[in-house]
């Protein structure tokens, strides 16, 4: 995904918890 993805979702309180998600499977392939 893009940072602009990531922008995007912080705008949405309530996809708080996919963000989170996304950042841990960022760093699981890593």
């Amino acid at each position: 995904m893009k940072p602009r993805f990531i922008l995007t979702t912080l705008q949405y309180p309530g996809q708080k918890l996919i963000l989170q998600v996304y950042l841990r499977h960022n760093i699981n392939i890593m």
